[in-house]
């Protein structure tokens, strides 16, 4: 029999704490790379949130200007100053497309050193579109050469009832959004006075 030496089973109490002390370690060092790609993830996330809500506005910008048509009437004329421009479409935001709508694209007062864009349909309340765009921001308008104004219709003589091109910009010359309209520049043959 061996009575000197006894076999000792299990950990001694220095290497279970050696040990908790790497598996702290470990568990420290996985919390804080969780906690970075769940700051990454949600980061991400907001600037997708931020990018659609922007490519929808300018979805319904361009839309509901795409649909502007041109009239003999003078009261259904289009008219456009720097701060908003008044028209016919026949794509308007909430009605059926095809039906003619008098639509209101306006910046509104700066709020907190900010414009703001809304969007009216004849009888309708105005809807805030977009916010947060610079003080001075400016629509333009465009004949069929391409020479911009800042109201339309031009003091000068021209044929055409809508512009060409219109666009939302900085004064600076700083594009926010640019539409070009398909419709001839010139009322068409079957439209009339009474309609």
């Amino acid at each position: 029999m061996n009575s000197g030496t006894r076999s000792q089973s299990g950990l001694t109490l220095l290497e279970v704490l050696v040990v908790l002390v790497l598996v702290g370690l470990l568990s420290t060092l996985l919390m804080q790379g969780i906690g970075y790609f769940l700051g990454k993830y949600h980061a991400v996330r907001r600037y997708q949130y931020v990018a659609s809500m922007e490519a929808r506005q300018q979805h319904w910008f361009t839309q509901s200007l795409q649909g502007l048509i041109p009239y003999r009437s003078s009261t259904r004329t289009f008219t456009g100053s720097p701060s908003s421009f008044v028209g016919i479409s026949m794509q308007a935001l909430s009605e059926e497309p095809g039906l003619p709508v008098k639509v209101t694209w306006s910046l509104q007062s700066p709020i907190n050193s900010f414009s703001i864009l809304t969007y009216q349909e004849a009888g309708l309340e105005p809807w805030e579109i977009g916010g947060n765009l610079d003080t001075d921001m400016a629509f333009f308008y465009a004949d069929e050469s391409g020479r911009w104004y800042s109201d339309w219709p031009p003091e000068e003589s021209i044929d055409e009832k809508i512009p060409s091109m219109i666009k939302l910009a900085a004064d600076q010359g700083k594009l926010h959004w640019l539409v070009h309209l398909p419709l001839f520049p010139k009322p068409v043959t079957n439209f009339t006075n009474a309609f």
